[in-house]
């Protein structure tokens, strides 16, 4: 990952109450998106979400992997002790990837 400073403030997107298989790739789109010119940070607020199913949890790694390998990073808001650590844990498992879980 490049070491560089954010051009700007990190633009938070919030994530639905429930992410699953229906609408999973639509939230991993949506922090996509989010990275529009100047943006190298978004942060997915996933504290009032629970999922469902783990597609859902590989459509959030696939974003975080997708912005990763261009110098961005995706930080997942997570309530500790919630299942979407999840998401954590895979995503330090990624070669070439880091991510800053909010505890």
């Amino acid at each position: 990952m490049a070491d560089h400073e954010p051009c700007g403030p990190p633009v938070i997107v919030t994530c639905p109450a429930q992410i699953n298989a229906a609408n999973a790739e639509q939230a991993a789109g949506q922090i996509s998106a989010s990275f529009t010119p100047g943006v190298t940070v978004v942060i997915a607020d996933l504290t009032s979400t629970t999922c469902r199913d783990g597609s859902a949890i590989r459509h959030l790694l696939k974003a975080h992997r997708k912005v990763a390998v261009r110098g961005n990073q995706v930080r997942f808001a997570i309530r500790p002790g919630a299942p979407l650590h999840r998401i954590t844990d895979s995503a330090r498992c990624l070669p070439s990837t880091q991510l800053s879980g909010t505890p």
